[in-house]
């Protein structure tokens, strides 16, 4: 409790969370400037538990390796017909946003893994654009921790 406490007001402090006095504790809520790194929903399947978190990096695709033909399946967000296509590609995380670079935070935050750095991605048309329905990373749902001796040694 006390980790995660740190943890929110070091994101206070970076202006990304505001911290408000309240009956029984306290309450974090977010600022405009860290509505782009929120991410609590589940749409490309890999964060079934909706866990709220901020993330500092994101998937830059650096080159198709493979595409298949355009045609039209059921589309399992709303269940209708739609064109689609997959692509699989290849990525590389993007720089981290400037706030995180304070080494607290990184301390308790996750990385990208690295490898395999190839994702399959979904793509739907709606309407006259095309929108990526689903990431398949073959990944563990969970990402490596980019320093573990922040968590305490259990004992055996």
């Amino acid at each position: 409790m006390r980790a995660t406490a740190q943890v929110l007001d070091e994101l206070a402090r970076l202006d990304l969370v505001q911290k408000q006095r309240a009956p029984g504790g306290d309450v974090y809520r977010l600022t405009v400037r860290a509505i782009p790194y929120f991410y609590t929903d589940n749409q490309f399947g890999n964060n079934v538990t909706g866990a709220s978190y901020l993330c500092y990096s994101s998937i830059v695709p650096q080159r198709v390796v493979w595409n298949d033909a355009i045609h039209v399946e059921r589309v399992a967000r709303d269940g209708h017909e739609a064109q689609v296509f997959r692509a699989a590609f290849e990525w590389s995380p993007s720089p981290a946003a400037a706030w995180a670079a304070d080494p607290f935070i990184r301390s308790h935050s996750v990385i990208l893994s690295p490898a395999p750095n190839l994702v399959v991605a979904t793509l739907v048309k709606h309407d006259s654009e095309w929108q990526v329905e689903r990431l398949h990373t073959g990944e563990p749902s969970l990402p490596r921790v980019v320093d573990a001796s922040v968590w305490p040694h259990l004992p055996r």
